[in-house]
């Protein structure tokens, strides 16, 4: 029995000790904040890349037909309006009055995650003569996790009337990466997408009345 109670005390000292090593929450469905950043920066990054200076002043059209499956649709649609808008050109809500239809493809916008350790894994230990247990966490030398958003998207620009196309931009590919590292027990992070704690926004006028 003495050596069971010094068990509890050897495993309650190292789950003391490795309290502050715990996996940082992922959720694959009910978004996470690091989720939603590293998708909604992939789009920013593809989309934000390509120069649509060309259509100033020309009245666009969205074709979004071919987003029906993506689940981020919505915010695509948004930020693809936001680059064309910063960009001068005329935004519209219907096909008739288009100069320019542009088709939004998108082939991939997901994340995925892998991990690697050198270490103890989590121990779980039974109690005698309960059906209780207990677990020893495990306990990283070195620990680190990434977690990656990747995007691939097209722009097809058509002539609104002859349906000829103007310009083509394909496979256009962006990246994002947040990575939580453990090394000797002290944990900290890396990461390539902007979350800082200070606020702040790009405002943009025009002068429509004049």
């Amino acid at each position: 029995m003495k050596g069971f109670s010094r068990l509890l005390l050897a495993g309650a000292a190292v789950a003391l000790l490795a309290a502050g090593c715990a996996d940082p929450n992922i959720t694959n469905t009910s978004r996470s904040a690091i989720e939603q950043m590293l998708l909604s920066s992939v789009v920013e990054r593809s989309i934000g890349s390509v120069n649509v200076e060309e259509f100033k002043g020309k009245k666009v059209w969205m074709d979004y037909a071919n987003l029906a499956t993506q689940v981020d649709k919505a915010y695509v649609q948004g930020f693809v309006e936001l680059h064309f808008s910063q960009s001068g050109a005329i935004v519209l809500k219907d096909e008739k009055e288009a100069e320019v239809i542009v088709q939004v493809i998108s082939g991939a916008l997901a994340t995925d995650s892998n991990k690697f350790m050198i270490g103890t894994p989590q121990l779980p230990i039974p109690l005698p003569n309960t059906d209780l247990s207990f677990a020893i966490p495990e306990i990283p030398l070195f620990k680190r996790i990434i977690r990656s958003g990747y995007g691939k998207f097209s722009l097809v620009m058509l002539e609104a009337k002859s349906r000829q196309p103007i310009r083509v931009v394909s496979d256009i590919i962006a990246k994002s990466e947040y990575v939580n590292w453990t090394i000797l027990l002290l944990p900290f992070t890396s990461r390539d997408i902007d979350m800082a704690e200070a606020t702040g926004f790009t405002d943009m006028s025009y002068d429509i009345f004049d």
